[in-house]
């Protein structure tokens, strides 16, 4: 083994240290200058700064490798301006003039430390400095495609993690040839962002903090290819990604309708309806689809194949929405069989496919012959006009009101709706439709109409074209049960519905010479039930409040004042803040049979009669402004309770029909209310 002589390997560290310190020197920002950090978007061309103070004969740029050995990349000889290297041959790095180091096309293997090192031109000392650069992609993240419900509100995403300079929302068949719906600018002053909006698309479109599109209704024009564009904070290159959107619209209920069809049943997606048709005749039947988007397949036909004409006929509205219609013509024949008639012509069938979602909806009419038109009865005899036919066919019903509670002195209407021709209207009055008093007619026979009747005569009803009854000035008299009669002008059929009367009064007791009640009575059905309407009484306080009884209690008159006044825009605030002092669903229904007033006064009853706390004014005042209301509050304080008085005519009544209402005039603070044979109190 050779024997080591330490003193020359001394001496040998001794000139490389000195070597080094002389040829290459590390000097952060003295004569090579760079950034400490870059960011570079992937796929992008990019730059990394290198400046130099002194003059130099050449440029080499190198990348630390994994062992932290700085390796050639590309290598500018200034005295000739030719640049060589790996890098550059193999066409991903070259040099600027200013000795920056471009990146052609930068890649996320690009990342790491480079090293910009030059060579002084008359010592030949070398000089460098460094950057870390990270080559990043923060994808623009969208959906897509996204399948819109017209009419909603709808949110395109758009997720960005990078900081923005500008994000844009464009329409159109390429980001290049799309419009600008809004965008988000970076004041870089204030460092704030603000929402831009063209005026055209004013009101149509939104954008979110996190830069999602915002939809506000969604329209059939609205289907299209939308870009979300993303100008980078850092590095200021744009960058984007789309979302395609379809725009479906749902058909109207019920579909497909079949003219003439009245509903029997609905099984999953199959819906059977019954045509009344009188026998061996010719019969035109339409198949209607409406409010649909995009097309679909609607076809209508019989399985007997006796449809002698198919017509088809599809439009839309402004607002897009297609309408379609198929037509056909078939003959209804009749065949005998064991004595029996029976109708030949098979059920018809129309059957919408191609719709939302991939659903089909199918409409299934079958025929029922219909009888000898007419029943030949005395329409004078108020049984004779309640009988009702036998057939098993079916009609359009006659729609009423379950039940109503009208207010005393005001013209009131009872609906009546019958959707085929009517010949005759009757409105009659009784516990039953066969013991009840005609109380008008309304004759269509004539080219003009003629009202007759008892009632019409004595000007206390009349019926208008809709076949609603009128109710010019409502007496206490005018509760009960109401039968509404037509006469069906192509078979002569009577058809039969009733609505049950309330109506509320408002009487005021008194002790002394000062009033110190309202009593609110009221007249339910024989058959009261929960809808009927207990309407308990009010004492005003001992301290002389005339508003409000004590313990802060509100009155009944009050909360009749309330919705009885509400304004149309403002009835759904009131009809969610009954709800919520009711511990009832915002889905809730107001009461079947009832108007909204009326149920909504029902339910404020109700709350009123259970309420259990201190504090029942502020309760109710609070629940009214949590939902808006403060209009509200403020016309309840101002009403003038302490000057409100009925009409003098019910003075007078009540006064002529003491005996008929002392049951219901009791003690103050008391109220009482008829259910049958039943006398209820509330305290």
């Amino acid at each position: 083994m050779p024997r080591i002589h330490w003193t020359w390997v001394f001496v040998a560290l001794l000139v490389a240290v000195s070597l080094s310190s002389v040829s290459f020197q590390l000097v952060n920002g003295a004569v090579v200058s760079t950034e400490p950090e870059v960011r570079l978007r992937q796929g992008f061309g990019g730059l990394v700064p290198c400046t130099v103070i002194r003059k130099i004969s050449t440029v080499n740029w190198k990348k630390e490798d994994a062992i932290e050995t700085a390796v050639d990349v590309v290598t500018l000889d200034i005295s000739n301006g030719h640049i060589s290297g790996p890098g550059f041959e193999d066409g991903e790095f070259t040099i600027a003039s200013n000795y920056s180091l471009i990146f052609k096309n930068a890649r996320s293997t690009d990342s790491g430390r480079y090293f910009c090192e030059v060579t002084d031109y008359g010592t030949g000392s070398k000089y460098r400095n460094h950057s870390d650069v990270t080559v990043f992609d923060p994808p623009v993240i969208t959906d897509a495609r996204r399948v819109l419900q017209y009419g909603d509100q709808a949110i395109l995403r758009c997720q960005y993690e990078e900081a923005i300079y500008i994000v844009q929302w464009k329409k159109g068949r390429t980001k290049d040839d799309s419009e600008v719906l809004v965008q988000i600018v970076l004041d870089r002053d204030s460092n704030r962002t603000q929402r831009e909006f063209p005026p055209r698309y004013q009101g149509w479109y939104n954008m979110t903090d996190n830069f999602s599109l915002v939809i506000n209704s969604t329209r059939i024009q609205d289907g299209g290819r939308y870009f979300c564009l993303v100008s980078d904070l850092a590095t200021g290159i744009p960058v984007s990604n789309s979302t395609y959107v379809d725009v479906v619209a749902t058909p109207k209920e019920a579909f497909p309708e079949i003219n003439t069809c009245m509903p029997i049943s609905t099984n999953g997606s199959v819906q059977t309806c019954e045509i009344c048709e009188d026998r061996n005749t010719t019969i035109t039947l339409t198949c209607t689809v409406t409010g649909y988007y995009p097309d679909i397949s609607l076809s209508f036909s019989d399985a007997s194949n006796m449809t002698s004409m198919t017509k088809r006929n599809t439009s839309n509205d402004s607002e897009g929405l297609l309408t379609q219609v198929v037509t056909i013509e078939l003959f209804v024949g009749t065949e005998e069989m064991c004595g029996t008639s029976l109708v030949r012509a098979n059920p018809v069938t129309c059957t919408a496919s191609g719709l939302p979602f991939g659903t089909t909806r199918t409409t299934q009419g079958v025929f029922t012959p219909t009888e000898t038109k007419g029943n030949q009865t005395d329409r004078n005899d108020p049984v004779a006009i309640c009988v009702q036919d036998s057939s098993t066919c079916r009609h359009p019903p006659v729609i009423t009101d379950d039940r109503r509670v009208l207010q005393y002195g005001k013209r009131e209407n009872l609906t009546c709706q019958y959707e085929k021709p009517a010949c005759a209207i009757y409105w009659m009055k009784g516990d039953t439709c066969a013991d009840a008093e005609q109380l008008i007619e309304l004759n269509l026979h004539h080219e003009t109409s003629q009202r007759k009747g008892p009632g019409y005569d004595q000007g206390w009803y009349n019926i208008s074209e809709d076949y609603s009854l009128v109710i010019n000035s409502t007496r206490k008299q005018d509760r009960g049960r109401y039968f509404c009669v037509v006469s069906d002008r192509a078979t002569g059929r009577r058809l039969v519905n009733s609505t049950y009367v309330d109506v509320v009064v408002f009487i005021p007791t008194t002790s002394g010479n000062q009033t110190n009640a309202n009593n609110i009575v009221t007249t339910p059905a024989p058959d009261a039930d929960r809808h009927s309407v207990p309407l308990p009484a009010d004492v005003p306080s001992s301290s002389g409040n005339p508003k409000f009884t004590e313990g802060h209690v509100v009155s009944f008159v009050e909360l009749w004042h309330l919705v009885s006044g509400i304004k149309p825009d403002k009835t759904d605030s009131l009809a969610n803040a009954i709800k919520e002092l009711s511990n009832l669903p915002r889905s809730a229904k107001v009461m079947h049979g009832m108007s909204t007033s009326e149920s909504l006064y029902y339910l404020l009853c109700k709350w009123k009669d259970g309420y259990k706390g201190q504090n029942q004014l502020e309760d109710l005042f609070q629940c009214l402004r949590d939902h808006g209301l403060e209009d509200e509050v403020e016309r309840l304080e101002d009403f003038d309770f302490e000057h409100w008085k009925p009409d003098q005519s019910l003075l007078d009544e009540v006064a002529s029909g003491k005996t008929d209402m002392e049951s219901q005039r009791q003690e103050p603070g008391t109220a009482h209310f008829a259910g049958g044979s039943e006398t209820v109190t509330i305290r």
